[in-house]
């Protein structure tokens, strides 16, 4: 069962590396917020009312993350990076459904 700690869990040393990004519990729920360095200040905020929409929402940041990590925003992506950022996904969703230990 997918549920927010799961979630949080897979994705715990993506959200400790990439400073840009934060996933606070706020009365409403979880938020996801991601800060622009240039203009100082939050740049979205995306409410994730269900544990599918955090996954989706830090999914896609993890793919964006990993492009710009691996490209260093000097080139397009190789074949190899989308199978490599694929299979990492992969892995970060399959753990966010895997049962608890």
């Amino acid at each position: 069962m997918l549920t927010f700690e799961n979630v949080l869990d897979a994705f715990a040393d993506y959200l400790k590396e990439d400073q840009d990004l934060e996933v606070v519990l706020t009365r409403h729920g979880y938020t996801l917020l991601i800060w622009d360095n240039e203009q100082k200040n939050w740049e979205t905020s995306e409410s994730c009312a269900t544990p599918e929409i955090l996954l989706e929402h830090l999914e896609n940041a993890y793919k964006i993350f990993s492009f710009v990590e691996l490209t260093k925003g000097r080139r397009e992506l190789l074949p190899a990076d989308r199978e490599k950022i694929q299979a990492e996904c992969a892995a970060l969703r399959e753990r966010c459904f895997a049962p608890a230990e």
